[in-house]
């Protein structure tokens, strides 16, 4: 198995988002929505409740910020709700997972994925990334990269990468990375709850308060 490449630091992070015609910050606009969602969840909701509205609330927010912009466009095909670029070949697909942005774990998704996702993520292992151009007939050529917007919300602590998956185990876990782009750090800030500490300089451009019930 290849070595993950692992974007950490903000300025690689940056230009590696902008070749994917993607930015940090509506991407964390995303995320927000999604936490904001789970928050109102309360001890009489469904076990699955909080994860199932990080999904939704991700998923359109995605679609809010990205769809009619850069190329990016709606899709569902095999029912997989995402956003895609045919221009560039990308497609970016909201994921929950146990814990994201932890260089010595990979995340993992919190239900294990379906043989629709496989084979999406199976296409990831066809070409070699640095051969593809950015601008190509992705769907003639069959050759699209399917990016998972990974979230993790650890009590208080939540944590958001993109980053691209290359394969899936037979019980549905993720079974390898090619890379994954970090878009929160525990050495940078955290997403939640930052208003308390923002008299220490922190950047007020990647923080945003969640309101729990």
């Amino acid at each position: 198995m290849e070595a993950t490449n692992h974007i950490k630091n903000p300025k690689p992070v940056a230009d590696k988002l902008k070749e994917l015609r993607l930015n940090r910050e509506d991407l964390l606009a995303a995320v927000e929505a999604a936490v904001a969602a789970a928050a109102g969840v309360t001890a009489n909701h469904a076990n699955n409740a909080a994860g199932t509205y990080r999904y939704h609330e991700g998923t359109a927010m995605l679609r809010d910020r990205f769809v009619g912009e850069n190329g990016w466009v709606k899709d569902s095909t095999k029912n997989i709700e995402a956003i895609f670029n045919p221009e560039i070949g990308v497609k970016v697909v909201f994921q929950n997972v146990d814990k994201a942005c932890c260089e010595f774990h990979p995340p993992q998704p919190s239900t294990p994925k379906k043989s629709a996702s496989k084979r999406c993520i199976e296409t990831n292992n066809l070409f070699d990334l640095a051969d593809i151009p950015l601008t190509f007939d992705a769907r003639k050529q069959g050759k699209v990269r399917t990016y998972y917007l990974m979230v993790s919300e650890n009590g208080e602590e939540v944590n958001a990468e993109i980053s691209l998956v290359t394969g899936v185990t037979d019980s549905g876990l993720f079974d390898g990375f090619a890379e994954r782009i970090f878009l929160s750090h525990p050495d940078w800030y955290s997403l939640v709850d930052q208003t308390e500490n923002s008299s220490d300089g922190g950047d007020e451009d990647f923080s945003f308060e969640i309101s729990r019930k």
